[in-house]
């Protein structure tokens, strides 16, 4: 009987494949996983975008950034996805965004396992009322947050509203323009709320 293989060289055959079968690599493989929180309270931020970005192009030229991946945090601020190293470019970065948070951007990202910890600030806003009833023609006011000082005068009622970062303290220190001496205080302004605060003079 011609074209039929011994019994031994079948076997053989059969587990030649299997052991080539088994030698095949799994193709690499990146996972991106992470949380993210409310700074300041811990808090899971559910529903928050997150963003991988590609930096693509010529490494010591012209590259363009594109959004190679997109999606949404859980209800408890998780997230997880999975890659293949061949499709990734090399320049890949992370960024989260939610509406009423500050933009978290250039996030570490690379190959191989990737856990991340996002902290989103979230913003609040500062309203100054002034109330001019101690006879002081102006005063000056300084703000941790904000970064300039302001000068108010006595016939003055424009209430002033500043864009801060919330869940923290922020200082205030104010009196009559041109003194030594300043009120100072220190006020909690919580995330996504405004706070209000009266100046007399």
């Amino acid at each position: 009987m011609k074209g039929i293989l011994p019994l031994p060289s079948v076997v053989l055959l059969v587990a030649g494949l299997f052991v080539h079968l088994s030698c095949t690599k799994e193709p690499a493989k990146t996972t991106l996983s992470g949380r993210v929180i409310e700074y300041g309270t811990a808090e899971p931020v559910p529903d928050a975008q997150v963003f991988v970005i590609s930096q693509e192009g010529d490494p010591f030229g012209p590259s363009l950034s594109v959004i190679a991946d997109s999606f949404r945090t859980a209800a408890d601020g998780t997230f997880h996805r999975e890659y293949l190293n061949d499709n990734l470019s090399g320049g890949e970065y992370v960024a989260v965004y939610k509406p009423g948070f500050r933009y978290e951007k250039d996030l570490p990202f690379h190959n191989g396992e990737n856990n991340l910890e996002v902290v989103l600030r979230p913003y609040a806003w500062l309203k100054l009322i002034p109330v001019a009833d101690q006879g002081e023609t102006l005063i000056s006011v300084n703000i941790s947050e904000v970064g300039y000082g302001l000068m108010i005068g006595q016939f003055s009622d424009t209430v002033r509203v500043f864009e801060i970062l919330g869940n923290k303290d922020v200082t205030i220190w104010w009196g009559p323009w041109g003194g030594t001496e300043k009120i100072e205080e220190i006020i909690y302004c919580p995330g996504g709320d405004t706070t209000f605060y009266e100046l007399h003079f």
